[in-house]
């Protein structure tokens, strides 16, 4: 077994552990969609179910990676059928930072699309 298939498993292992689902871990671990095949996208789709309760990062792995491919969003959104590519101020920082906000190269204003691509981004 390869050192990177070892550190795979193993980290499912403990994420199952602390969850309290070490009984369920031969089944998942089975299921030819988890088995440990090298590729980024494999290894990225175990982080994002590890962290599924730390949605900024498993956010910014996602554009920092492109993995997961998400499906189709519904097109009755606002965000007509894309993903964000940017989160809103706090309606704080719009408060108190107006003319930064409205004045920054590539910083957003308030109401700006949760579509449009930061500088960054582009």
């Amino acid at each position: 077994m390869s050192k990177s298939k070892a550190s795979f498993d193993t980290a499912i292992a403990q994420d199952f552990s602390v969850l309290g689902l070490s009984g369920r871990l031969p089944a998942y671990m089975a299921d030819s969609r988890v088995v440990y095949n090298n590729s980024l996208e494999r290894i990225m789709e175990q982080k994002w179910i590890t962290m599924f309760q730390s949605a900024y990062e498993s956010r910014v792995d996602w554009r920092r990676t492109g993995f997961l491919v998400f499906t189709t969003i519904p097109s009755f959104n606002t965000t007509g059928n894309t993903i964000p590519r940017r989160l809103s101020y706090p309606q704080i920082e719009i408060n108190v930072n107006t003319s930064s906000l409205q004045n920054g190269p590539g910083i957003p204003v308030p109401f700006e699309s949760l579509k449009t691509k930061v500088w960054w981004d582009q």
